[in-house]
């Protein structure tokens, strides 16, 4: 009897100063014929922290850096079993294709004019394993190890206005692109297969100690397929919240995630 496969996944965060936690994953059923398709750029990491400064953890701010002043970040994050595969029929299991995995990202920003933001961000997986599939979608007995630099990334932000009687509002709107450097080589799973690109619109609320920020976007990219999972183009969604300790420490609550066009 021919196996059928289902490959899930689910994200959410909710995240505090040095401490992240994340439940990461891409949904989708999934059915093996004789031969089904196997995509490995199917990139599993989907914490990508917003570059440059008075931003939250993947949320971005509205606000942007003052003229010719250059910020840096670096992220380190950890995440297990972000991408299994279900077998279902007369011998029904499992199979971590990737079942951890360490990566971290190093940023840079510069403002220019007090109203643009232009920033890079280079993601690296030093460590991510996991067990290697069939295309029968069934364990082929191999251990699976990768590592290598991600899919590089371009941003740039524009700050378009200042709002209410306080200045409390701010909007802005960010666009950016991605290349496929972490598919190169041959490495799996830590990019896609070509060129991206996104945009998103930025909405941040500024009451005293308090911040709070939304942001909703589109992410464009050609689809890759893994069973009968299609990863392709996503709406980009997330909100933020953060409570100023001091003039040093906040607090900060996130949520974020992704949905593909299809299910709409």
């Amino acid at each position: 009897m021919t196996p059928k496969t289902r490959s899930r996944a689910r994200g959410a965060a909710i995240a505090l100063p040095f401490l992240s936690l994340f439940v990461l994953a891409l949904a989708g059923p999934a059915a093996a014929q004789n031969k089904a398709p196997q995509d490995t750029s199917i990139d599993p990491q989907l914490f990508q922290p917003a570059i440059g400064p008075q931003n939250f953890l993947t949320v971005e701010g509205a606000q942007v850096p003052d003229h010719k002043r250059l910020s840096f970040g670096l992220s380190l994050n950890y995440q297990q079993r972000p991408y299994t595969v279900f077998t279902l029929g007369a011998a029904p299991g499992e199979t971590h294709v990737i079942d951890n995995q360490l990566t971290g990202e190093l940023d840079a920003a510069i403002g220019l004019f007090g109203k643009y933001q232009f920033g890079i961000g280079l993601p690296f997986t030093p460590y991510l394993d996991g067990d290697e599939i069939s295309p029968m979608g069934v364990p082929a007995n191999l251990h699976l190890t990768e590592s290598g630099i991600g899919d590089l990334r371009l941003e740039g932000k524009a700050h378009l206005a200042t709002l209410g009687d306080d200045d409390q509002y701010d909007l802005a709107i960010s666009a950016g692109l991605t290349l496929p450097t972490g598919h190169t080589g041959g490495r799996d799973y830590l990019g896609d297969k070509t060129v991206t690109g996104r945009i998103k619109a930025i909405a941040t609320l500024e009451v005293g100690p308090m911040r709070a920020a939304a942001n909703l976007g589109l992410l464009i990219r050609e689809t890759s397929d893994a069973f009968a999972t299609e990863l392709g183009p996503q709406i980009l969604y997330g909100a933020a919240a953060a409570y100023a300790v001091d003039k040093k420490t906040d607090v900060i609550l996130e949520m974020f995630g992704r949905s593909g066009l299809n299910q709409f």
